[in-house]
Order: structure tokens, then C-alpha cells, then sequence
């Protein structure tokens, strides 16, 4: 099914990604994790810089604009929204 999904939650890195999702719930299950796909997690850290690299947006239930996400989408030029439990 193709279309448009709108999140709710805080912008941390501007762009315009589009591309197949990967939920990725442990920081180890990144197999299947293919160049160009969106990451959508809890939460990143340090253990999902291989992921972080190959992924086209991040998208994380929790974290503000100095989490690790949005510093790594940043560094990396990622499109990222952080926060979207909260919906704000």
C-alpha cells in the first residue's frame, strides 16, 4: 500500500525522505535493514550508528532535539522527527 502518512512530533533534521519502513525495536535486530529504508524506533543510540548510516529518514518515539537521533540525522544530513509518542 503506497501513500502519505503524517506524524505528529518534533522535527529534528529537515528533509524529504521516502523509502519502505523498518520498525526496529532491539538495537541488535538490524538485519534485513536495507540502504535506503526509514528506521522507526523507540530510540536510538551509539549501537545503531551501522543502521543510522543506511537509512534514509529517522523517525523515534522519544527524544528531543539534542537526543542522539537528531544529532546523528544532523550530522548525516537524515531527515528526522523525534517524539512522535507525545504527538507534539
Amino acid at each position: 500500500m503506497k501513500g502519505k502518512i503524517l506524524l505528529r512530533g518534533t522535527p529534528a533534521s529537515l528533509g524529504v525522505a521516502s523509502g519502505r519502513v523498518k520498525r526496529i525495536i532491539y538495537p541488535f535486530d538490524f538485519s534485513n535493514f536495507e540502504e535506503g529504508y526509514i528506521l522507526v524506533t523507540e530510540m536510538t543510540s551509539p549501537l545503531f550508528v551501522p543502521v543510522l548510516k543506511r537509512a534514509a529518514a529517522i523517525v523515534t518515539d522519544i527524544g528531543g532535539l539534542l537526543c542522539h537521533a537528531a544529532i546523528i540525522s544532523r550530522e548525516f544530513r537524515i531527515p528526522c522527527i523525534v517524539n512522535t509518542k507525545n504527538g507534539t
